[in-house]
């Protein structure tokens, strides 16, 4: 994130919240200060305790400040979600499911991924060929694979799946894939090859 971003988004929740308080005990941090521990948490994917031991506050204070950021950005920047359809006009896209590791819940054994052999969410990723995030999807239950998830999601009612590439796991869904060798085939038919060199 540049400079002049973070500025900005700074100032939308300055102008939409009001973060010093009149009353009771004074934050331990400046918005900016606030703003910054949010994102670098979310940056880095690093612990609370080693933000607080940087910062110079207790790790609960992190942790109470990125709950009120979180809520914070979530409406500042809601109106700033781009429309899915319009950026990918025009465009090939690549997706891609990934699951996000969580704890394991004994009451939500849904979210076992038996493929990844952990408890997750599953989120869609979608993406341009060079690469630059268009989307990516609310999160479902780990267990299911990435053809569900893409039509759970309702990015199959979005893209255009004649000009989306996608792996084996969506298989059915009528995205372009690229074919791959079958275990007795020696080599990879003509038309096969073919076919994955235009992919």
């Amino acid at each position: 994130m540049t400079a002049e971003h973070y500025a900005i988004l700074a100032e939308r929740i300055e102008n939409e919240f009001m973060w010093r308080r009149r009353r009771g005990r004074p934050r331990r941090l400046s918005l900016e200060g606030a703003l910054r521990v949010t994102l670098l948490y979310y940056r880095q994917n690093v612990t609370e305790q080693l933000i607080a031991d940087v910062v110079g506050v207790s790790q609960s204070t992190v942790s109470r400040t990125i709950a009120s950021v979180e809520a914070m950005l979530n409406v500042v920047i809601d109106d700033e979600q781009p429309d899915v359809e319009a950026a990918l006009r025009g465009t090939t896209a690549v997706i891609d499911g990934t699951l996000l590791p969580c704890w394991s819940w004994s009451d939500a054994p849904e979210l076992y991924s038996g493929k990844h052999m952990t408890t997750g969410h599953n989120c869609q990723v979608l993406a341009d060929l060079s690469g630059r995030l268009i989307h990516i999807s609310d999160p479902i239950a780990g267990k299911h694979h990435d053809a569900h998830a893409f039509r759970e999601t309702g990015l199959a009612d979005t893209v255009n799946l004649s000009n989306t590439l996608a792996d084996k796991g969506y298989q059915g869904t009528g995205m372009v894939i690229p074919i791959k060798k079958r275990p007795s085939e020696e080599h990879l038919p003509n038309y096969a090859k073919h076919h994955n060199r235009f992919v």
